[in-house]
Formats: C-alpha cells, sequence, structure tokens
C-alpha cells in the first residue's frame, strides 16, 4: 500500500475511511469473529446492505474463514433454502433488524453477529450477540 492515509471507502453522512483505518476495522472485525469463536474452516454468511460495513464485514470474513454474501432483501423461503445449503455457521445482520434472514436464521439456531452502529463512527463494530 503506497499510501495508508489516502480514502478507501466513502459513505453518506459518515467521515472518510482510509486504507488504514480500513485494515484496523478489517481486523477488529476478524478479532469479534475470533471472540465468537468463528475462524477458519468456519462459514460465515454477510446479510448486509450495501455499504461500508458491508465491505468490512466482506473482508474479515474472507480474510479469516469462509464468507458466503448474501442478499438482505430474499424473502423467508428463499432465506430457508440458502440457509439450509449453505450449512453456515453463523450469519452478520444489521443491529436491531427484523429481516426474514434474521427470523429464518433464528428458527434454526444460526447464530447472529450484529452490527452496532454510531453516528460518530466511521463505520459500524460487530457486536458479538448470538441469538439462538
Amino acid at each position: 500500500m503506497r499510501d495508508p492515509g489516502a480514502i478507501a471507502l466513502l459513505a453518506p453522512g459518515r467521515p472518510p475511511l482510509t486504507y488504514r483505518g480500513l485494515l484496523r476495522e478489517v481486523g477488529r472485525t476478524v478479532n469479534a469473529f475470533a471472540a465468537g469463536g468463528l475462524g477458519q474452516g468456519s462459514r460465515i454468511g454477510v446479510a448486509l446492505p450495501n455499504g461500508a460495513e458491508m465491505a468490512v464485514a466482506l473482508l474479515a470474513a474472507a480474510d479469516c474463514a469462509t464468507c458466503v454474501p448474501l442478499n438482505p432483501a430474499m424473502d423467508a423461503a428463499a432465506c430457508r433454502h440458502l440457509l439450509e445449503s449453505m450449512r453456515l455457521d453463523a450469519l452478520v445482520v444489521p443491529d436491531g433488524e427484523d429481516s426474514p434472514m434474521r427470523q429464518v436464521a433464528n428458527a434454526a439456531g444460526l447464530p447472529a453477529l450484529e452490527l452496532a452502529y454510531s453516528a460518530e463512527a466511521a463505520i459500524a463494530r460487530l457486536r458479538v450477540r448470538q441469538e439462538r
């Protein structure tokens, strides 16, 4: 990386995230996955809307485990079929959002890892809160 201070990600209403900041957030997210017992050999589904959080979660999951990007707008039947066939170990979802993806994951006993948002932060932080 030539300039770690260069802007890596921009999101509306948030401060820019530099490459240095992106690497820091990916590292924090990898550590949060590890704290939840996830790592090499795990399958982590990421069901987040487009944005900086999705980018960080995808990079972190791909760095430490098998990353499975998922469309957060899927209906319940499609979610059920996909989650059954993917054999995921955890699912990353937005904090407090009650989506069909989350409902199907909860019914299947799949841990949901939430992103806790802060208006001051350039990016949301992963909170390892496992719902079973």
